[in-house]
């Protein structure tokens, strides 16, 4: 058996990200003042009035901001250090003596 080549399929743009924060606070917006009782035949609902172009670059959208490193500006001041194991404090060390106390000499 051969393998198929796959349909072309058309390439969506990605959204913005205010495009995404947009669709995600109409749909907020939306659900909060209908108060459904069925929520997947909401979201249903809401999802078709979008071409399947544009909800995959809103996901794609969405995926790339959550993903996105955070930005750390200069001005908060210096970059936290890479995780790894902390340096452990100087201290003066403990010598290893039994559980029990010496019992002073008896005069």
């Amino acid at each position: 058996m051969k393998n198929k080549p796959l349909p072309e399929m058309p390439v969506s743009e990605t959204a913005s990200s205010e495009e995404a924060l947009q669709f995600v606070r109409d749909l907020q917006e939306q659900y909060l003042r209908e108060r459904p009782v069925d929520q997947n035949a909401f979201i249903e609902q809401y999802l078709d009035r979008f071409t399947r172009g544009e909800l995959r670059g809103i996901g794609r959208r969405i995926l790339m901001d959550i993903m996105k490193r955070p930005q750390i500006s200069t001005e908060a001041g210096p970059e936290p250090e890479a995780p790894g194991r902390a340096a452990r404090p100087r201290s003066r060390t403990r010598r290893a003596t039994s559980g029990r106390r010496r019992q002073a000499p008896e005069r």
